[in-house]
């Protein structure tokens, strides 16, 4: 399984290693592995809410604990190891990885 973007030119895919996002916690060998990938896909999208809603809410607060009380259930069910680290600077040399929505366009 690969997943990454076009880097801003035809046929430019780049895959994006889990292991360089999760600090090593998930790789590419263990995304299939267990519960691993649903973890992966809750706890990517806990680590993004900040990012994806910066400028456009102002107080991220209530909206980060009522995503936490749907997928905090979930990664409790789920058999998942602690992803302590989201570094997202593997996103960097996408350019829509910089879009904000709260610019205007360029």
């Amino acid at each position: 399984m690969q997943f990454g973007g076009n880097t801003g030119t035809t046929n430019s895919f780049v895959g994006v290693n889990p292991g360089d996002i999760t600090g090593g916690v998930l790789t590419a060998q263990t995304l299939l592995e267990g519960d691993n990938f649903g973890c992966f896909f809750f706890q990517a999208a806990q680590q993004g809410i900040p990012s994806v809603l910066k400028g456009i809410v102002s107080d991220l607060a209530p909206i980060i604990s009522l995503v936490n009380s749907y997928i905090s259930p979930v990664l409790d069910v789920l058999n998942c190891p602690a992803l302590n680290t989201f570094d997202e600077s593997a996103f960097y040399q996408f350019p829509g990885y910089s879009y904000d929505p709260t610019q205007p366009a360029k």
